[in-house]
């Protein structure tokens, strides 16, 4: 087919057949022509598939954008590493780790994306999405996490063969050259030094969604510890050397200028809430499986403080240890009887038994000066006795004996331990 046709002029002059066949060739050239040399402000891209039919388009420039033609040039300069900015694909080890030991560095530039990320088309804001942007559009209007990483990896996330880890790192020390050279596996660093704005910062960020009744089960995060060989243990004055995970405060940097972090550890509805703050698993503590035994759970030492606040953030109820013997230690165990303030060996101090229907109690009053602290009886009923019930042939103990002989002058009414009421005589 002709790709242009001109009316044909058969005698005598048309003035009319010749302008249309000059705009004929004008749209021709304008529209459907590929020049060598476009005219400034005018379009010249192809408009449907080009064959070059076996024919080289040769003196390209270096590619600039991922958009751009890639020369065979281009190709093995990234294979060497030489071109500027490109990926090197050379995957062999150079056994060096510095670039003047002949370490290879590769740089990318900008934005990295990997995997399932690569839907996203790193715009603000995003036309094509990748599948977490997706999702997370569709819980929130604030556009999703990777529109403002400079890196983001994930899974394909549309097809059953997919990774199911996005990301590993890992570390060993076996070729290390010096003893107490330390390995770290992944770094995160922030700094919140804006000079004018209230800026905040997260050293990590981590969700973790369960979103139907048949996924399993969902975890913020994991750390599991291994060793093959005997680990200290730990006491507020020994640090252990084998832990799950450890909280500082400072950066390992001097003091001057610091100040005390806020807390190490800080739990907080966001909106939601935990049903347990802090659970510990019955077999997960050295010393007990949960059923028998006992292993130290939270280690506190001298001082350390369980407070209670009220909404005021008033001080309202307090546990602590003011002791500095261990020959001297309390305990409180809460036995299946009841309460029982232990010695340093574990012997009892004193018991409270557990009544299930208990509605009757003992209370304890202290006093002001001139006056007595007490023991007393209470509880729903009117009238409750206050029971010394000593065991087997024992006594009760009370007062200081005086030798002599005293005027009767009335009695107090007391019970013995069957119930009897008795009147015990006083004088003067």
């Amino acid at each position: 087919m002709s790709k242009i046709v001109l009316d044909t002029v058969v005698s005598g002059f048309s003035l009319s057949k010749i302008n249309s066949n000059f705009q004929k060739i004008e749209d021709e050239l304008n529209n459907k022509v590929f020049y060598r040399n476009v005219p400034v402000g005018e379009t010249n891209t192809w408009q449907n598939l080009a064959d070059a039919n076996g024919n080289r388009i040769i003196n390209l420039p270096t590619p600039l954008h991922e958009s751009e033609a890639v020369r065979l040039s281009d190709l093995v300069n990234a294979m060497a590493g030489t071109l500027p900015g490109a990926i090197v694909l050379d995957s062999a080890l150079s056994g060096a780790f510095f670039v003047q030991n002949g370490a290879k560095v590769q740089k990318l530039t900008d934005r990295l994306f990997v995997g399932g990320a690569v839907a996203n088309d790193g715009r603000y804001p995003n036309v094509a999405k990748d599948w977490l942007t997706t999702l997370q559009d569709a819980w929130g209007p604030f556009g999703g996490s990777i529109v403002s990483s400079q890196a983001a990896i994930l899974n394909n996330g549309t097809t059953s063969e997919t990774g199911a880890v996005a990301l590993t790192l890992g570390i060993q020390t076996k070729y290390f050259g010096s003893a107490g050279s330390s390995g770290i596996a992944g770094t995160d660093i922030v700094v919140n030094n804006h000079a004018t704005l209230s800026t905040n910062v997260w050293g990590r960020y981590i969700e973790a969604h369960k979103l139907t009744a048949a996924s399993g089960s969902t975890y913020g995060l994991e750390i599991d510890t291994r060793t093959l060989v005997d680990s200290i243990s730990p006491t507020p004055f020994q640090q252990g050397n084998v832990i799950g995970q450890q909280m500082g405060s400072g950066a390992e940097l001097t003091s001057v200028g610091q100040f005390d972090a806020s807390a190490a550890f800080q739990i907080a509805s966001n909106p939601m809430k935990f049903k347990v703050g802090i659970n510990f698993l019955a077999t997960a503590i050295t010393g007990t499986d949960g059923v028998t035994g006992t292993g130290t759970a939270i280690a506190f030492a001298k001082g350390h403080t369980l407070n209670w606040y009220n909404s005021a953030g008033n001080i309202i109820g307090s546990i602590v240890s003011s002791n500095t013997s261990g020959s001297n230690k309390t305990a409180l165990d809460f036995g299946s009887t009841g309460l029982q303030i232990s010695g340093s060996t574990g012997q009892a101090l004193g018991y409270f038994f557990n009544i299930p229907s208990a509605v009757n109690y003992v209370s304890f009053s202290a006093a002001t000066t001139t006056n007595s602290p007490s023991i007393n009886s209470g509880g729903s009923d009117t009238n409750v006795d206050l029971g010394l019930f000593p065991q087997g042939t024992g006594l009760v103990k009370f007062g200081t004996y005086t030798a002599g002989a005293v005027t009767q002058t009335g009695y107090i009414t007391i019970k013995t331990a069957s119930g009897t009421t008795v009147k015990l005589l006083t004088g003067t």
